[in-house]
């Protein structure tokens, strides 16, 4: 792990995918301070191919732990499935609703 151009920069490799550079930098919105992280999957033997993913977390740990959850959910693999934060909700509380995509105009 090192520090670069304001990010915090990790590099490892997989066995069987290739080397993993993972940009990890702290957004500020309004509402709440997180972790953006955009890593590049370099294929084992092959330098010109490539995946580049971005994926978001409230904390850099664990915008850190993610990253190799998601390299091994991209390639195809199960990953190890380790503790799951779940927020902790009230029975008399809502289920959250994502927002319904626009429908479109109807043709005239």
């Amino acid at each position: 792990m090192r520090v670069e151009a304001g990010a915090v920069v990790d590099e490892f490799d997989l066995p069987g995918i290739g080397q993993v550079v993972a940009r990890h930098t702290r957004t500020k919105t309004a509402d709440a301070v997180s972790w953006a992280c955009m890593f590049t999957v370099v294929a084992a033997g092959d330098s010109q191919l490539a995946v580049v993913h971005r994926l978001s977390a409230p904390t850099l740990a664990e915008a850190r732990s993610s990253v190799r959850h998601a390299v091994e959910f991209l390639a195809g693999r199960s990953a190890t499935a380790g503790p799951t934060r779940v927020p902790s909700r009230r029975a008399t509380d809502p289920l959250p609703v994502a927002p319904a995509d626009p429908l479109p105009a109807p043709l005239s």
